[in-house]
């Protein structure tokens, strides 16, 4: 290729140089039109010096016609004498003026038998009754078109110049004179032309006579257009790129056309040898600058290569990017100093096996290496082109590997042959692990609960990830492309908008809890943030909006708070402390599986002094089951102050729970009454789970079971009192609910009474508070951190 653009710059220089006599010609050309234009304006400059004569005559003889006038005006009766000396003054001084004759006014229908023209009737000829009915019109001078004139012997085109005298119109009926007639001159045309055609008695005129041809016609002629006056030499040969200058005359009413070239011979005296020499100097200048340019541009070049290979040598080596060039065997030719950094390629390299194994280019899999065909160099060599072959590049010693992005391509030679192969190549792994930094958060945005989706500035959504999908019912075919306001629900009023659209615009970061709608018209409340993103010029050019969709957890959060509160009114329930009864040490406590529960105890201090103790269990829990519970007491409590039988007490509550309680709720409930004098027992249990008495002695003396239906069951049930028995010094009475049987391991066993009773009579000896604080380490050690199954309430009375 370097050689075709050699011989194709010799080329241009051999018809650079042979242009020479062509820019000659040219400029000889170009000297010879100035040369001409210059004459021809110069010549039209004389032109309009003549036609200003020409002008200036013709408004003198006027001005001497309307000098009649003044005359006729000044006198009350003009003789032909007179006339005559009047005038002999001005046919002197002018010499085209040939006559002058005053031809006085006649009555209509006579006929003029004086004239110009002896022996014709002046009104008679169409061109000078032309001529006359405009002067008498206008009342200033008129000028007729060309007529023959004979007088003074031999026939010349002459012309008359017509003043009327008077003031009336027309003079009689039909008749074109005037009450005092008219003043005529005659004027002879060669004479009018003399200062065109250049005779006379003027000293310049022979010089002047070889100055132009000329054509002068009559445009206002009744005839066909009538010449004037012509040159001999005029319209003899002309080319027509030298077309005549034309110019327009008007005198006294008349319009007359005026052809004009300059002589050959003006044209001659004004053309000089300047063009030749300028054409001569300007092809020899043209070979010399060419002859000149071509050695400057030689040396320039050679100058400009060695700058250049310079130039190119520190360009490569201070390039990021590696380069490596390989000739057809596979020997490394250059390599810059990027190279042997990236790859460790370096000048006299050969790839073979050895060097692929060295360097450990391993395919993306960053475990499979490259063969030696397979290398990106050794597919340029071949005369692949290759485009963002990726390569990671194995670590060396304790160093990381690194990734480089590579670009391929064979060399070939002036015909086309093979030569070798090159390949740039650049460390992309800041890239890679933005890219991968880029996918993970792309992943972590999709598999996000929170919704996101990003708008353009116009507001129209760009993208939408699953859980919008998800929470709002579109798929992403129907959100984007869309605006926001798929999601409005009206909930927000204008100011709202109003406000996002001012905060987001302005560059700050908008955030409020909203109201969307779902497809499907369900509303759902969203803690919305809206932030601008900005190009790397700062200019704002998207919106990314992250919803998280509240409902579920604000509608805990008010649950939560309602139970919080119940709670707080629940355990103001409780007892706050035991009772204090000589011979009795009592104890019991609530371990809750909500915030609320609905297990029950507490303490009655009877009116005959006997102790109350009621344990009961409001199925479920949470704060349905805390508000029966709470309602359990209130009955229980105002019942106890009139009634001293367990079993009575339980019916009456059962009746009012029936009226009050949901279909699916009931309570079961043991309540025991002793008397402290004696330490006699008795109790009645609404399905409850069974009470114990466990002795000094650590043996199980009595068991409390259920002696009727749970309360709410059924309107009228009865409850029959259990068997009555004195508790003795040592005795332990132990009251609890199912929650402490529904306790589980995490290998799905569930504590039983054994394993409970065990722990009462291991602390049976122990005070009241102590035996509850022991079972309760039991049911957290068994269940080992696993959430409670149900409310458990613990209460031990112990004989003292």
């Amino acid at each position: 290729m370097t050689h075709a653009i050699g011989r194709s710059v010799k080329a241009l220089a051999a018809f650079l140089l042979l242009l020479g006599p062509v820019v000659g010609v040219i400029a000889y050309r170009a000297a010879v039109q100035e040369e001409r234009h210059q004459a021809r304006d110069e010549f039209d400059d004389y032109l309009s010096d003549r036609i200003d004569v020409l002008e200036t005559e013709m408004a003198t003889l006027v001005e001497a016609l309307e000098s009649l006038k003044s005359f006729y005006d000044c006198s009350e009766v003009v003789t032909r004498d007179e006339f005559a000396r009047f005038t002999s003054g001005i046919l002197r001084r002018h010499s085209p003026v040939q006559a002058m004759e005053w031809i006085p006014g006649v009555s209509g229908g006579e006929s003029l038998e004086h004239g110009p023209a002896p022996g014709h009737d002046f009104a008679s000829e169409p061109v000078r009754e032309a001529a006359l009915r405009r002067a008498v019109a206008t009342g200033e001078a008129a000028l007729t078109d060309p007529v023959e004139l004979v007088q003074g012997g031999g026939e010349s085109p002459g012309l008359l110049l017509l003043l009327a005298l008077g003031r009336n119109a027309l003079s009689g009926a039909g008749s074109p004179l005037a009450d005092d007639g008219l003043v005529l001159m005659v004027l002879r045309v060669e004479e009018i032309l003399r200062p065109l055609a250049g005779t006379g008695s003027d000293r310049d005129c022979p010089r002047r006579s070889t100055m132009l041809e000329f054509d002068l016609v009559d445009a206002d002629a009744s005839q066909p257009l009538r010449t004037l006056g012509r040159t001999a030499g005029y319209g003899s040969g002309r080319a027509a790129a030298d077309p005549p200058s034309r110019r327009e005359i008007v005198t006294a009413g008349q319009t007359w056309i005026l052809s004009a070239h300059p002589t050959d011979a003006f044209m001659a005296a004004r053309l000089t040898a300047r063009p030749v020499a300028l054409g001569v100097g300007a092809a020899l200048l043209w070979e010399l600058l060419w002859i000149a340019l071509i050695a400057v541009s030689r040396w320039s070049r050679s100058m400009l290569l060695n700058r250049q290979n310079r130039l190119t040598r520190a360009v490569i080596g201070g390039m990021t990017e590696g380069i490596a060039v390989a000739d057809a065997d596979g020997v490394i030719v250059m390599a810059n100093p990027a190279a042997e950094r990236l790859l460790g390629i370096v000048a006299g390299d050969v790839l073979d096996e050895g060097w692929a194994l060295k360097h450990r280019c391993l395919r993306p899999d960053r475990e499979t290496p490259y063969s030696l065909e397979e290398l990106p160099l050794r597919r340029a060599i071949r005369g692949e082109n290759l485009h963002g072959e990726t390569v990671y590049v194995g670590g060396r010693g304790d160093g990381a590997g690194i990734w480089i992005n590579i670009d391929g391509k064979p060399l070939a030679g002036v015909s086309g042959e093979r030569q070798g192969g090159m390949i740039v190549f650049r460390d992309i792994s800041s890239r890679k692990r933005s890219s991968e930094v880029v996918k993970r958060l792309l992943n972590a945005v999709e598999h996000t609960d929170d919704l996101v989706f990003i708008t353009d500035r116009e507001g129209l959504i760009q993208y939408v990830n699953e859980a919008f999908v998800r929470a709002t019912g579109y798929t992403r075919e129907e959100a984007v492309g869309r605006t926001p306001r798929l999601l409005k629900s009206n909930r927000q009023d204008p100011a709202h908008y109003a406000d996002l659209w001012r905060t987001i615009t302005a560059g700050g970061v908008f955030r409020k809890m909203i109201v969307n709608r779902r497809k499907n018209g369900e509303m759902f409340q969203a803690d919305q943030t809206i932030t601008p993103m900005r190009d790397m010029s700062g200019a704002i050019t998207h919106f990314v909006s992250v919803a998280k969709d509240m409902t579920e957890t604000l509608r805990m959060e008010r649950s939560e708070a309602e139970m919080e509160l119940a709670s707080r009114v629940q355990r103001k329930l409780y007892p706050q402390q035991p009772p204090r009864i000589a011979g009795l040490d009592v104890a019991g406590a609530v371990l809750s599986a909500d915030a609320t529960c609905g297990d029950y105890f507490d303490y009655l201090e009877m009116p005959d002094g006997h102790l109350g103790i009621a344990v009961g269990d409001v199925s479920g829990h949470g704060i349905g089951s805390a508000m029966v519970m709470a309602q359990v007491r209130a009955y229980l409590r105002s019942l106890a102050e009139t009634c001293k039988a367990p079993e009575r007490i339980l019916e009456r509550i059962n009746r009012v729970l029936f009226a009050d309680l949901e279909r699916h709720r009931f309570v079961t409930l043991i309540l025991a009454f002793i008397d402290p004098g004696t330490r006699r027992l008795s109790y009645a249990s609404a399905g409850h789970e069974p009470g114990y008495i466990i002795g000094a002695d650590g043996e199980l003396k009595a068991e409390l079971s259920s002696t009727g239906l749970p309360l709410g069951i059924l309107e009228r049930s009865d409850f029959a009192a259990g068997a009555g028995r004195a508790l003795e010094p040592g005795d332990v009475l132990l009251l609890v609910t199912d929650g402490l049987t529904e306790s589980q391991a995490h290998e799905d066993r569930f504590l039983d009474a054994a394993d409970f009773l065990a722990v009462v009579r291991e602390h049976r000896r122990s005070p009241a508070a102590e035996i509850v604080e022991r079972l309760r380490e039991k049911v957290d050690a068994f269940a080992q951190g696993r959430p409670r199954n149900d409310d458990i309430t613990i209460v031990v009375c112990r004989a003292e």
